[in-house]
């Protein structure tokens, strides 16, 4: 018998430790979010991951003005790096 295919991603709703609710994301993989793939996002509550920015630009949370993320460019693709200790719940 052979187990039933997984689905390649995991939707997942990201809030600010402030409790502003953030984004919806598509998560590839185990572990925890550590970078953020503009591709990826399913919804932008806020719009600050919809636009464009040069590279390290923070992304600020519009209700507590804290760094939510600074955009980078790793492997070759444009991400958010998130700030681990400003992001809050994560639920799937």
């Amino acid at each position: 018998m052979s187990k039933p295919l997984k689905a390649p991603f995991r939707t997942l709703t990201v809030f600010c430790a402030c409790g502003e609710k953030l984004l919806r994301y598509r998560k590839k993989g185990k572990g925890r979010l550590v970078k953020i793939h503009k591709l990826r996002i399913a919804k932008d509550y806020t719009g600050i991951f919809s636009r464009e920015l040069p590279e390290g630009e923070n992304v600020i949370c519009p209700s507590c003005e804290k760094r939510i993320a600074t955009v980078r460019k790793i492997n070759g693709k444009w991400v958010f790096k998130l700030n681990q200790g400003q992001i809050g719940m994560i639920r799937k």
